[in-house]
């Protein structure tokens, strides 16, 4: 079996081709991706980097996307999206797929289209609790639509619709992994650990480095702060800022653009409380990890996704919210001191929280049955 994976949600692709290459070895992967996340500010993705890492040929794509912006740029973007397929159709006969596995995201549109048109069966996979609008395109056109959450069923055809589960990266399970080389030697506090996503978020970064002096008397800071761009480098802004404090407080802070796998599995396994957005597949690690966190939902998700992952872990008991209107050092210093006061209590009910960590398996036997 030949299969081509593409969309935007790149950690649950990735967590699919850690399981079949330990699993599967023997199916031939190829992942179709941006360059850039951000492609005005040349910010880069980080799909190249992490696919080729694992071996698997990555082939550069891209269309116009799904906005819901002014009627004319949305003209203009569906107007790249039909002229990509013709496109998508070459890459399709180049590389001839078996299956064609997509993870929503724009890029899945064409792709799947033409894949329809070659005959070529799809899968598409969908980690929210709602259905993207790419996703709610590509189901047309898929053979199966994997769905994360049981509420998700009722936005697909019964004769379509499977619940998977989403797919967990194995690799930050592993047993005593080694400790990054550039996190401070003498960890003296408990961990704190900070992300905004894989492009950083602005005013998380801000909110920061207005309490670094605060937190790094408390805690050690683990700060993923996103890529630079041609507009925006927040790691050399906040390592401006922590300049500014002793010597001590500098050495409890610790800010990386991004975080490899095996770098994530020792941060997870040590962290005390997590602050971060609130996308599926963060609020799902968080969840396994049993690590109560501070959730800051990205106000302008497609469908409030984003809020409906927060208020899922806020229900069980593993989270606090803050809505970005209401983010500034108050309202997160007071939530950090909430949630360091109940951590025992929230990790538990995390704990009991979590079912089999199985989608990898029910999402490979829903591709060998579309191949069949």
């Amino acid at each position: 079996m030949k299969l081509l994976l593409v969309g935007g949600h790149l950690t649950p692709a990735l967590a699919f081709i850690d399981y079949l290459q330990e699993k599967a070895p023997e199916v031939s992967l190829v992942f179709l991706g941006r360059l850039y996340a951000r492609k005005q500010s040349k910010q880069p993705a980080h799909e190249k980097t992490e696919v080729e890492k694992r071996g698997v040929l990555f082939v550069p794509f891209d269309s116009g996307k799904l906005i819901a912006a002014h009627p004319v740029f949305q003209l203009v973007h569906l107007a790249l999206l039909v002229i990509t397929v013709p496109l998508a159709m070459v890459k399709l006969i180049q590389l001839k797929p078996s299956v064609v596995l997509c993870f929503g995201g724009y890029l899945g549109v064409p792709i799947s289209l033409a894949a329809w048109i070659l005959r070529i069966p799809i899968v598409t996979h969908e980690q929210t609790r709602g259905l993207g609008l790419a996703n709610r395109l590509i189901s047309f056109f898929a053979k199966k639509t994997a769905l994360s959450h049981k509420e998700s069923l009722k936005f697909v055809s019964k004769s379509k619709a499977v619940v998977t589960g989403n797919p967990v990266r194995r690799s930050l399970f592993t047993p005593n992994p080694t400790k990054p080389s550039w996190i401070t030697k003498n960890i003296d506090r408990p961990i704190l650990y900070i992300t905004g996503g894989s492009q950083g978020s602005e005013i998380i970064n801000s909110t920061i480095v207005q309490v670094l002096e605060t937190l790094t008397k408390q805690w050690v800071v683990i700060h993923q702060c996103g890529a630079a761009s041609t507009q925006r480098n927040y790691k050399k802004e906040l390592l401006s800022a922590v300049q500014m404090l002793s010597k001590k407080s500098q050495d409890r802070y610790n800010v990386r653009e991004w975080v490899a796998d095996q770098e994530l599995a020792w941060i997870y396994q040590q962290t005390q409380i997590v602050i971060s957005r609130s996308g599926a597949n963060t609020v799902e690690e968080l969840s396994r990890f049993a690590i109560p966190s501070i959730l800051i939902p990205l106000p302008f998700a497609h469908q409030q996704e984003q809020l409906k992952n927060a208020e899922a872990m806020k229900r069980i008991g593993g989270a606090v919210i803050i809505d970005q209107k209401s983010l500034n050092p108050k309202t997160l210093l007071e939530s950090i001191d909430h949630v360091q006061k109940r951590h025992d209590q929230m990790s538990r009910k995390l704990q009991a929280s979590v079912g089999k960590l199985d989608a990898c398996d029910k999402l490979f036997a829903l591709i060998q049955d579309v191949q069949e």
